[in-house]
């Protein structure tokens, strides 16, 4: 799932195909608990897929956040795999 265009999908529109219906703006500020004006910036600057937004996101729509931060590239499939070993 990890090519290099999902890697670089929009976290606004990964989430919205997860959840299968879109999502506004607006929802996903609420669900990563930023102010409108941290959210556009952390958007700007690339940053708004930090593993502290990720969790985030995934604890608020019930997504699993392994999901989200393997996806992103935070972990690998291998180190969830060998979690608990």
């Amino acid at each position: 799932m990890n090519n290099d265009g999902e890697h670089q999908r929009d976290l606004e529109v990964l989430l919205s195909y997860l959840l299968n219906r879109r999502l506004k703006s607006s929802e996903v500020i609420g669900a990563l608990g930023l102010s409108r004006s941290a959210f556009y910036d952390q958007k700007e600057r690339g940053d708004l897929t930090r593993p502290n937004n990720l969790i985030a996101a995934a604890k608020y729509y019930g997504i699993n956040p392994l999901h989200l931060l393997v996806h992103y590239g935070h972990v690998t499939p291998a180190d969830v795999k060998g979690f608990g070993s």
